[in-house]
This record gives structure tokens, sequence and C-alpha cells, in this order.
């Protein structure tokens, strides 16, 4: 029943610091590197940022987010800003984001504050509505993960490896992924 089998810590989890210094490798030459971050809200249940990168053989690598329950927005601004700091992230990145937080939200039937990515922009942080089809995400989650035998790890050296890395730093992305199953019918169907 889990969402992601293909998922294997001793081969998608490597360390933060192997992970770190290729990025670093890679930032040497920008071409080689390309920075992705997606960010999802959240307030009852924990809002999610993720730093990452692709490097110029299709391999994603997720290396440092954050993931914490019932912040305000003024917090989300200050992790994201902490993080994109310590890897020298450039501010004019676009964070791929959950489109609703584009929306102003109503209160009966009148439209009430700024959207959270105005409350974004005013900080520099500018986001675009990320794909929000959740089938459709899996799919190419999935894809990534499924080890193929004549592709490399780029800082190991292996073959036989998928295209999708994470750093043994992001603890809940690792939970998350492992403990993700399928809701099931009244019949017990997945």
């Amino acid at each position: 029943g889990l969402v992601y089998p293909a998922f294997n810590e001793s081969v998608h989890v490597m360390s933060h610091s192997s992970i770190e210094q290729y990025y670093k490798r890679l930032s040497l030459k920008a071409s080689q590197l390309t920075i992705i971050e997606g960010y999802d809200y959240g307030l009852a249940v924990p809002f999610c940022y993720l730093y990452g990168f692709c490097d110029n053989l299709g391999n994603v690598f997720l290396m440092d987010g954050e993931y914490q329950k019932e912040w305000s927005v003024n917090d989300h601004i200050t992790a994201i800003k902490s993080i994109r700091n310590t890897y020298d992230a450039d501010a004019s990145n676009m964070i791929l984001a959950d489109p609703d937080i584009f929306r102003r939200k109503a209160a009966g039937k009148k439209l009430v504050g700024k959207a959270v990515s105005d409350m974004f922009m005013e900080e520099g942080i500018m986001c675009i509505r990320g794909n929000n089809d959740i089938t459709n995400g899996i799919v190419k989650v999935n894809q990534y993960l499924i080890p193929q035998v004549n592709h490399q790890n780029p800082i190991t050296g292996e073959y036989g490896m998928p295209f999708i890395y994470v750093s043994d730093k992001l603890e809940w992305w690792i939970n998350e992924i492992s403990d993700y199953y399928w809701m099931k019918n009244p019949m017990g169907e997945q």
C-alpha cells in the first residue's frame, strides 16, 4: 500500500556533507546547476519548504528545508531566508508553490487580507504556481525513485542508481515518504 514503494533509504539517502560538497562544486559552474525550491503552506498541518538542486545529468538532490506545524507566515519567511542564506541562493529564484497561496481568502463573501504570495513578495521571495495534480506528481516522483541499470550516482560513481537523492538532514522528508500509504475505501481496496 505504499505510495512510493521504490524508496530505499540505503539508495536514496546520502550524507548531507556529500550532497553539500557536490552542490559547492557545481556552484562554481552555474551552467551545471539548477536550484529548485518548493513551498506548501500549512498552519494546523506542517508547512513545508524544500531547497534542492538538479545537476546537468538530470539528478535531483533535496538538500535542506523546513517542516513545522503552527508557524506564522513570518516564521515561514524567516526560515526560507535563513536556508537561502546558508547556500548563497539568488533572491531571484522562483519557488514552486502550492497555487492556493496566490488566492486571497474569503470571510463570508468579502475578501480579507493579503495572499500569502503577496506577503512573500514584500519580503523579496518570489513564487510561481506549482502543478497541483497529485497523481501526476506521484507518478513523476516514482519515476525518479526507480534505479536505472545504466545510471550512475554522480557522487559515489555507483551504477544502477536512481535520479533522486535526499540529504540525511531531512529526516522529516524520509519519514513522510516512508509512511505515505494509499487510502482504502470501505471495502478495503486501495
